[in-house]
């Protein structure tokens, strides 16, 4: 925890909430609805951000250790992420290079190798085949050439990052830039996995991203949700900052207007904010004293659909059945709000946008985070056009 940060914010927090503004800018933007439907824009953005970018994808707690695994979808491509024996995590095409069926699903534990459920070829945790039943019957072909399509990986200060393309290499610095001092100091490699979700919702990807990072819809869309859960604790104004690409807004609860801000309880101050921390292209870091979250959100099938996937984790590993079900609970509240509200609430919006109305929205100056992803976006785009 870098108490610099976390009293500097708490200091904004309780100022915003005594002059009741949020942080913003003096002006609106106006931006054409067709960004959300128009299928040319999502094949662009398909190729040009998912497909080219390296991207934040998730923590080291996703695979903790030697042999666990996670398969998802990543910029199109069914993926799976695995810690070696040796301790370093690469990234592998799901696909067997006998027929291509998927090897691995979902979060588990490889052992030493996956056995292909179609023929049983089987693979390493370093991606190289080490079984091939009948290999007679493949004696004309090169085996020593069908081990594991890898795609490049990085994973630092408890973050993985992984590239869409063979030939790109990631980093990790490189992809938060401005934002590292903001984020490396915060020791996420020592959050504990608790549970996570994949789903495709009836939304275009920008949408979830656009929700995410602006909190002037929180007390209208979630304010009764938020004060059955934890009644009258939350403030209403939150802070924005901008670091490059990537942005941080930050919310707080009320026991932060009560008390002496000072280095003696940086971590209580901590405990009683929380950071929603984007990453560009798509992906978010919120995290305070309690818990860790992630979501990323992709294209789905069509420009009005997107995967959204969230994994919660704890501070410290869940020793107790109490303390685990806690957190899974969390977990729950975080999914539930995100699916029956968020998503349910900008799901009418996609249907009105791809009926043709309105033909415009507002980004209002309440609202710079939302601004500041769009033209980050639209910049990427004219990036990959001019290439």
């Amino acid at each position: 925890m870098d108490v610099e940060i976390v009293l500097s914010l708490g200091r904004r927090l309780v100022e915003l909430n005594e002059v009741k503004a949020f942080d913003s800018v003096p002006y609106s933007v106006e931006a054409d609805t067709a960004r959300y439907v128009d299928s040319k824009r999502w094949d662009l953005e398909k190729t040009e951000i998912f497909g080219r970018l390296p991207q934040l994808v998730g923590l080291s707690a996703d695979v903790a250790e030697p042999g666990d695994y996670w398969a998802f979808q990543f910029a199109g491509k069914p993926v799976v992420l695995v810690r070696g024996s040796d301790g370093f995590v690469r990234g592998f095409v799901n696909a067997c290079r006998h027929r291509g069926t998927a090897f691995a699903e979902g979060r588990g534990k490889a052992a030493k190798q996956f056995v292909c459920p179609y023929h049983a070829w089987a693979y390493d945790t370093r991606g190289r085949l080490v079984g091939v039943p009948e290999r007679g019957g493949f004696r004309d072909c090169n085996l020593e050439t069908r081990n594991l399509i890898e795609l490049p990986v990085a994973e630092e200060f408890g973050l993985i990052v992984m590239s869409p393309t063979v030939d790109v290499t990631p980093s990790v610095s490189e992809l938060l830039g401005p934002m590292l001092p903001q984020i490396a100091p915060f020791d996420l490699g020592r959050a504990c996995f608790v549970k996570s979700r994949s789903q495709e919702i009836p939304i275009n990807w920008k949408l979830i991203n656009e929700a995410t990072i602006e909190g002037y819809h929180v007390i209208p869309l979630h304010g009764a949700t938020l004060k059955k859960w934890m009644g009258d604790a939350g403030l209403r104004y939150f802070t924005y900052d901008r670091f490059g690409n990537h942005s941080r807004m930050v919310a707080g609860q009320k026991p932060l207007l009560n008390m002496e801000i000072c280095p003696a309880n940086a971590q209580e101050v901590f405990n009683n904010m929380n950071g929603d921390n984007y990453i560009f292209p798509s992906s978010f870091l919120s995290f305070g004293g309690q818990s860790v979250a992630f979501q990323r959100a992709e294209p789905g099938a069509a420009p009005n659909k997107a995967i959204l996937t969230i994994t919660n984790y704890s501070w410290d590993p869940n020793t107790t059945e109490e303390a685990r079900a806690a957190s899974e609970a969390l977990f729950d509240v975080i999914w539930e709000i995100s699916l029956t509200e968020d998503v349910a609430s900008m799901a009418t919006a996609q249907r009105a946008f791809d009926a043709g109305y309105p033909p415009t929205v507002v980004y209002g100056g309440v609202e710079p985070g939302v601004q500041d992803v769009n033209a980050a976006w639209d910049a990427a785009l004219v990036k990959g056009e001019s290439n």
